[in-house]
């Protein structure tokens, strides 16, 4: 079963890839703010985080760091499967303003709506969210070995796509960066939500009781 559910979720990569690398074939022009190697540097951390998670299983990396549980399995490919909704959705919320390459493009602009509003990279949680939902589908060290490579190459692609942002749109961003987290909302977006949790269920047992009060009077 848990070879099914591993070649499910390489399926599933190979149809996401094919989707979103293809508009890259038509780049936009623009100001490159990323060199060629640095470029090349992050695609083969990339691709090689990928093929740990996928294909490299031998060895140590073979060996098992979670429960050998089909749920479990089931879960991670669920989870990859919101991830990419995830990242697809805030990626057509970026439109013009989105990039393969780190770079000034034509009609870009600082985007806040939908997740960007308290995020900062919606499209790299959305990835790494997919990592994540691979290494629990394999349950194996490679897994998590490819997460980690993943991790550290999308953290550093945020570190330069910060700097370039922070070049362009200046105190915007900075402002912008002030009041968003990076790839997880700041404390206050938490206490909102919980608050909102807390008005609407209060409410529902005030309505509750009403009703029981109307019912027997």
């Amino acid at each position: 079963m848990q070879i099914l559910l591993l070649s499910i979720s390489g399926m599933t990569w190979a149809v996401f890839l094919a989707c979103w690398l293809r508009p890259w074939a038509d780049e936009r022009g623009g100001t490159e703010g990323e060199s060629p190697l640095s470029r090349a540097f992050h695609l083969f951390l990339f691709w090689t985080a990928l093929a740990l998670s996928l294909l490299i299983s031998y060895g140590p990396l073979g060996t098992r760091w979670l429960p050998d549980w089909t749920a479990l399995s089931i879960a991670g490919l669920v989870l990859q499967w919101i991830s990419i909704r995830f990242a697809v959705n805030a990626r057509e919320i970026m439109g013009a303003s989105y990039s393969g390459r780190i770079a000034e493009t034509d009609g870009q602009r600082l985007v806040e709506e939908g997740p960007f509003r308290v995020i900062r990279h919606p499209i790299y949680l959305g990835i790494l969210g997919m990592f994540l939902g691979t290494a629990l589908v394999s349950g194996e060290r490679h897994g998590l070995l490819g997460l980690t490579l993943a991790a550290v190459a999308f953290g550093r692609k945020t570190y330069l796509e910060e700097r370039g942002l922070s070049k362009q749109f200046g105190d915007a961003f900075r402002a912008y960066r002030g009041r968003t987290g990076l790839l997880f909302p700041r404390p206050w977006w938490w206490r909102e939500l919980l608050g909102r949790v807390i008005a609407r269920l209060l409410c529902r047992v005030r309505v509750v009781r009403r009703q029981r009060r109307d019912f027997h009077p």
